[in-house]
């Protein structure tokens, strides 16, 4: 008689696999670049993105600290120098 059962790792793993199939995301990386041409003054500037495609997210990777207002958005505070620019980078990662 052969014995057909497989070590408890082995299943533990293909169960593992068979739930990393399961989970669908999507990556995005976005960038947004700010110039301020006032000449003699600094501003504060708000930028608002809106995580649309599905209400399960997580920033990966972000240039400047976020502020989560709600489910689906978040916004970035920049400080910009006079004549300066800025670049907010971030990447989300929607799961479902």
């Amino acid at each position: 008689i052969r014995s057909i059962a497989r070590p408890l790792s082995e299943l533990a793993a293909q169960a593992e696999d068979a739930i990393a199939t399961l989970s669908q995301t999507l990556e995005s990386t976005n960038d947004q670049k700010l110039r301020l041409q006032l000449l003699t003054a600094r501003a504060t500037v708000r930028v608002r993105e809106y995580l649309y495609r599905w209400s399960q997210w997580s920033l990966l990777r972000h240039s400047h600290t976020p502020e989560k207002r709600d489910a689906q958005t978040v916004d970035f505070v920049l400080d910009l120098p006079a004549d300066g620019e800025s670049t907010v980078k971030y990447t989300v990662r929607y799961s479902w």
